[in-house]
């Protein structure tokens, strides 16, 4: 599953929502980013974060990454017997005060 928002720095999003099984928000501010799981399913949550987040190459002139702050963070986590890996990207507007996060995930399980 796979799904993209854009939100002003700082606000709550869902970024992606699996019916049944849980909703996954986030919020990006200045220093870091935070993932809320909400658990639909009524299976125990284990989380798994490693906290930290992975390094971005951007290519092109020196300005484009300055204002785009690209980020890349993994999460992961399981419901019973279902397990999910999340990928997330974001990408900062800072002229806007936006940020557009992209999440995609795997979910295995029953």
């Amino acid at each position: 599953m796979s799904n993209a928002v854009e939100a002003f720095e700082g606000a709550r999003v869902a970024v992606l929502h699996a019916e049944g099984l849980f909703r996954l928000d986030v919020a990006v501010v200045p220093d870091n980013v935070r993932v809320v799981i909400r658990n639909l399913s009524g299976r125990t949550l284990t989380f798994e974060p490693d906290g930290y987040p992975r390094p971005v190459v951007v290519q092109g002139d020196a300005h484009g990454e300055l204002a785009l702050r690209p980020g890349h963070h993994q999460v992961a986590f399981s419901l019973g017997p279902t397990e999910v890996r999340v990928v997330l990207s974001t990408l900062r507007a800072v002229e806007r005060g936006t940020v557009r996060i992209t999440g995609q995930a795997i979910v295995r399980g029953g």
